[in-house]
């Protein structure tokens, strides 16, 4: 696993003495510093900052998308007219199967254009923090990605279900199907899983860096798993 490594001492110093809380008057250690080279100087945060800023990002993110998909319908494979009502249970589980990825696809599609705002976001928080950047790459690069091929998406259960019964719900058109987002709408399946990869392995260190709970650093990270 890697090992995720604070850049510089006067930046550990710094998250040290805000992890620590001990009150002290060191604002010049604690201050977030400025980037200068352009007309307008931009505050890098701290490491806990950063942090709590990543967080509460995300948690409006959540909140509006929990509005959006509370207000949207989504697919059900027994309201299609080529639903098998006497299907063998192994197709009957199957069936769920397929819903369940229809049904991701479909909120992920809802809730692209909010995602990708939620990815410009987290990118213009300045932290010299590598455990931040590595979740704010993945967000930006790859998942935005990702959500920018699903907002265009044509996504509909009911006639992909008849083409499978055309097929006579034979398991090439099954496995197709589980894998739509990526054969079906251009999603860089090994760079969207990698990046998926990239953001876990920063869990514990974001999780220390800003004395969070583990749910809230998983809640930071797991924000690249777009599907």
């Amino acid at each position: 696993m890697r090992r995720i490594l604070l850049i510089g001492l006067a930046f550990v110093v710094a998250a040290g003495s805000a992890l620590a809380d001990t009150g002290c008057s060191s604002a010049t250690k604690n201050a977030p510093r400025t980037e200068s080279g352009s007309s307008s100087r931009r505050v890098t945060l701290t490491g806990r900052e950063a942090v709590r800023l990543f967080l509460s990002t995300v948690q409006r993110f959540d909140h509006q998308r929990t509005l959006v998909l509370e207000e949207s319908v989504m697919p059900d494979a027994q309201s299609c007219s080529s639903f098998p009502e006497h299907a063998g249970n192994d197709l009957k589980e199957r069936l769920i199967e397929v819903e369940t990825v229809f049904r991701s696809m479909t909120q992920a599609k809802l809730t692209a254009s909010l995602f990708q705002d939620l990815a410009k976001e987290l990118r213009q928080i300045s932290t010299d923090n590598s455990s931040l950047k590595a979740v704010a790459e993945s967000a930006t690069s790859v998942a935005a990605n990702a959500a920018a091929k699903m907002e265009n998406a044509d996504v509909d259960l009911c006639r992909e279900l008849a083409a499978w019964e055309e097929t006579r719900w034979s398991d090439a058109f099954y496995n197709e199907l589980l894998n739509a987002p990526f054969t079906r709408f251009g999603v860089d399946r090994a760079g969207y899983e990698k990046s998926i990869r990239t953001a876990a392995l920063t869990t514990t260190q974001i999780q220390k860096i800003g004395g969070l709970q583990l749910e809230e650093a998983l809640k930071i990270v797991s924000v690249v798993r777009y599907f």
